[in-house]
């Protein structure tokens, strides 16, 4: 008899184990499909809002103390192809300018799967949005300039993509549908 309420406790014991293990299990599953990348993103969280850019932007700033570097906004423009030309167009961008654009896309999140198609798509003479900025050290009287922001649009079409620029690493692109944006960006910063 005692025996069998020895028995009796141990795999009571087990069930408890194992149920917690099971219930730790999926706990664990939950959280990794509800919190887990996936791969998306949205412009308002991989482009810089006008705000926050232009924050503070003073051509003669200098970096705070204990800080290394001072980044700040040399140039942004708007860049596209004519090919009646053959040339292309470089149209500076003004800061009004730069806030229409990020109001119109802000919302928009990047596509899941994006296919080889569109990918080549961004091959033929895209127009082009970059933010250059001066990295302003101390220690190196002459500022560097860097690509800080780079959007890509698809000629006549309704792609674009914004540049993943990490340090020391291979360019990655975040990828976008939004229909007709070509015309619509060229119609913002070009005034046709």
């Amino acid at each position: 008899m005692e025996e069998t309420n020895k028995r009796r406790q141990i795999r009571n014991l087990l069930i408890v184990f194992l149920g917690g293990i099971v219930f730790a299990l999926f706990l664990a599953a939950l959280t990794l499909y509800h919190y887990s990348p996936s791969g998306r993103y949205s412009v308002n969280k991989i482009l810089l809002a006008p705000d926050v850019l232009f924050q503070g932007v003073d051509k003669g700033a200098q970096p705070k103390k204990g800080k290394k570097d001072l980044l700040v906004v040399e140039q942004m423009e708007f860049s596209s192809y004519d090919s009646s030309s053959k040339t292309w167009k470089k149209t500076p961008i003004s800061r009004d300018l730069y806030a229409k654009f990020y109001e119109m896309i802000s919302k928009e999140i990047s596509l899941a799967e994006v296919p080889q198609e569109t990918i080549d798509l961004f091959n033929y003479y895209p127009s082009s949005l970059t933010l250059n900025v001066n990295i302003n050290n101390p220690s190196d009287p002459k500022p560097k300039t860097k690509i800080f922001q780079q959007v890509n649009f698809v000629k006549k079409g309704d792609y674009f993509r914004i540049a993943l620029l990490e340090q020391n690493t291979e360019t990655r692109w975040a990828y976008f549908y939004y229909p007709q944006i070509d015309q619509k960006v060229l119609s913002l910063f070009t005034n046709l």
